[in-house]
């Protein structure tokens, strides 16, 4: 397999993150804070902010939608029958505990990945992107629900029982 070699910089989960601070601009310095760096040859990076990618693959075991964090899946410089461990250990998420394989699964409330080659594959939701840095950084939630409240069982509607 190819490897990605790049850099990350992530803020870990555990660290709060103030509300005040502005995303900066991907060309931009990164503001301060308790940034963790990696420069690593990456097999797999794996970033994902629910538990399931879908119903066979449990990325991120334990995660909750929701919570302002993503997790990074991350497989360093292996080879192919690491690699083949981490994909056959997705359907159930056995591939986070097996860290003697080299699997690591961080937490982070915001990161940045820096393509170091110029060559490359790099997809986002099985999509193809540009081998270019890609930022991810929380937003504040707003959403609105709108509808009408579901009528009890047995409630008479349009003179029909529901």
């Amino acid at each position: 397999p190819r490897a990605l070699k790049a850099e990350l910089v992530y803020w870990p989960a555990s660290a709060s993150m103030p509300s005040a601070i502005e995303r900066p601009d991907i060309d931009d310095p990164l503001p301060e804070g308790p940034w963790v760096t990696l420069e690593e040859d990456f097999t797999v990076f794996w970033g994902i902010n629910t538990a399931w990618a879908s119903y066979d693959a449990h990325v991120a075991p334990g995660h909750s939608m929701g919570g302002g964090t993503w997790k990074l899946a991350l497989l360093k410089n292996k080879g192919r029958v690491p690699l083949a461990d981490f994909l056959l250990g997705l359907e159930d998420g056995k591939h986070a505990t097996r860290a003697p394989r080299g699997v690591e699964v961080v937490e982070c409330r915001a990161f940045r990945l820096t393509p170091r080659c110029t060559e490359g594959l790099l997809s986002l939701d099985g999509e193809e992107v540009p081998l270019a840095p890609i930022q991810v950084w929380p937003n504040a939630h707003s959403a609105a629900v709108l509808g009408s409240p579901w009528p009890s069982p047995g409630t008479i509607r349009d003179g029909s029982m529901v």
